[in-house]
């Protein structure tokens, strides 16, 4: 399954896999829901979830047919648990390893164009030196109010769901280490890096609309619009790179996920355990 938003607008493909009992009509399209029923013969029906990793309040309030699978579940499953050695991992990778990387590595329009956008978020360039330049373009991936709703501690959906899931004494799953999940935003060369964050940068004068857009779809579930936000998001990118990062962003992930999902529901409910024995 591919869920896209645009480039490193990402975090349509949380999976909340439930095994318990909900309700879904069955006579839904699969390409036009967030919630996906799945049953078969002599086991409990679990549920798919697509997310989007966002404060906004029209996301995280959840529809009766999400909050009934959800209480009737014992076991989320998502990409990444949360816990305090994940977010310190997460937290030390944003770090740069070289704070002159701006007069290094951008040229004089890149550096303009960096302190104008810096200044409509109300971030100095001082505090953005501090940061990967990966980590600059997903601070800049969403708009001012989604930003600073994250920077002031509002939780987005998936981490909402996995509170909620540990306050109910559900299973927590992770189906990635966060290495993973990193490597799928740090694995390109300098230059690579900096042609991503460029094109960020350029693309903040239609942010509002396009998570206008991304959101709206979202909660329609239309994933054929959602897919073409993120084509035309990549399609701005060089062809060979934006192959890349679909690849590793998406389509790597994806099958590894499912891989451990399958290998996970193979096991009996209490041996639901993390990924690599943590």
């Amino acid at each position: 399954m591919r869920n896209g938003s645009t480039l490193l607008r990402v975090g349509l493909l949380a999976v909340l896999a439930l095994a318990g009992c909900g309700d879904s009509s069955p006579d839904q399209p699969y390409g036009d829901a967030r919630l996906w029923r799945i049953e078969r013969d002599g086991a409990e029906p679990s549920f798919v979830l697509g997310t989007m990793h966002v404060t906004d309040p029209d996301v995280t309030a959840l529809s009766p047919a999400i909050e009934q699978a959800f209480d009737g579940s014992r076991t989320l499953v998502v990409e990444l648990t949360m816990d305090a050695a994940t977010q310190a991992k997460l937290a030390k990778a944003m770090i740069a390893s070289d704070f002159a990387w701006m007069d290094r590595r951008l040229d004089e329009r890149q550096r303009q164009l960096l302190t104008e956008v810096a200044g409509q978020y109300d971030i100095t360039v001082t505090q953005l030196r501090l940061l990967e330049p990966w980590a600059v373009a997903a601070m800049f991936s969403f708009p001012p109010a989604e930003l600073q709703r994250q920077m002031s501690g509002t939780k987005p959906l998936d981490l909402q769901l996995m509170d909620k899931a540990k306050a109910s004494g559900k299973n927590l799953i992770a189906l990635e280490k966060v290495e993973e999940q990193l490597s799928a935003f740090t694995d390109y060369s300098d230059q690579e890096q900096i042609q991503i964050l460029t094109q960020t940068l350029e693309s903040v004068r239609r942010v509002e609309k396009d998570f206008a857009r991304m959101k709206d779809a979202y909660l329609r579930g239309n994933l054929a619009d959602l897919n073409a936000l993120a084509d035309e998001a990549f399609a701005e990118l060089d062809p060979a790179l934006s192959g890349r990062i679909q690849q590793r962003l998406i389509g790597d992930r994806n099958r590894h996920m499912a891989e451990r999902l399958e290998a996970t529901a193979a096991l009996p409910h209490e041996a639901l355990r993390f990924p690599g024995g943590r």
